[in-house]
């Protein structure tokens, strides 16, 4: 039935994010190669939005430390 479909729905997507979530703060801490999207925002190798304070060109690849995680993604800074 339609309220069933949209309870276990419900709980699946909690379920997904609270597994995104926990996938994203094991990145804290390590370095990922982030394919500029556009200045100070790109995806990382998982394909996790990062966000960061230098400006790359679009297309360009750069190697971050990952610093923070967040609801809207991951936040780096350049890798030493």
């Amino acid at each position: 039935p339609g309220p069933v479909i949209r309870e276990r729905a419900a709980r699946l997507r909690e379920a997904g994010g609270r597994a995104l979530a926990a996938f994203s703060a094991a990145k804290v801490g390590g370095q990922a190669r982030v394919l500029v999207e556009e200045p100070g925002r790109g995806r990382c190798e998982h394909y996790l939005p990062v966000r960061f304070l230098a400006s790359h060109a679009p297309g360009n690849v750069v190697a971050l430390r990952i610093v923070e995680s967040g609801p809207e993604g991951l936040r780096g800074e350049l890798a030493a």
